[in-house]
């Protein structure tokens, strides 16, 4: 993997746009999370990234995506419950194993930074 220096060259820009679908389940509406993100690196078959919006202190995921050998990312688009994006302070991208069985975040985390005006501007600490 590359020095940490390439992460510190990413740029990620979050964008939440509330739309008015609704679960069948529950009727709540959903809003979408779109990355704007460059110079990450392909982490191979047995890693993933994975988003994370902080809600009342918590990790909530806002899924997983990789990034090819071009670094482009495999998906830029995340549907998230609109209560949860409403009350979220923060955005933490992790590296997390392909299959991973524990639903917490990893201690791998890259970026991360404060969510104002419904968009993150992510750096590394």
């Amino acid at each position: 993997m590359k020095t940490l220096k390439t992460f510190a060259l990413a740029i990620l820009a979050l964008g939440f746009l509330a739309s008015c679908e609704k679960d069948d389940d529950d009727s709540k509406t959903s809003s979408s999370l779109n990355l704007q993100i460059s110079g990450l690196e392909d982490l191979g078959s047995d890693y993933v990234y994975e988003g994370w919006i902080i809600v009342d202190g918590a990790p909530v995921t806002t899924g997983t995506f990789s990034v090819n050998s071009s670094g482009s990312l495999s998906k830029t688009a995340f549907t998230l419950n609109s209560d949860q994006v409403s009350k979220a302070t923060a955005f933490v991208l992790t590296i997390e194993p392909q299959n991973d069985p524990d639903p917490a975040p990893s201690k791998v985390h890259i970026l991360a930074g404060d969510i104002s005006n419904k968009t993150a501007a992510l750096s590394v600490a």
